[in-house]
């Protein structure tokens, strides 16, 4: 009966220490570097440029030749 009773503890042991190891993903905190940038950008309408786009043809996968 004590053996029983050991083999489930040994069991139950070890699923609970591979369910903390493998099955969860580390939550690791995302670090930032670098100083806060605490003043605020200071831009006009007449600073501000739009964007370029170039259509890309779909047939060559965004390749130049």
């Amino acid at each position: 009966m004590l053996q029983l009773f050991l083999w489930i503890l040994v069991i139950y042991l070890g699923y609970k220490m591979i369910k903390a190891l493998a099955l969860s993903p580390a939550k690791k905190k995302d670090e930032v570097m670098g100083k806060k940038n605490t003043k605020p950008l200071d831009l006009s309408r007449t600073e501000v440029q739009d964007a370029k786009f170039e259509d890309i043809d779909e047939k060559t996968d965004g390749k130049k030749s």
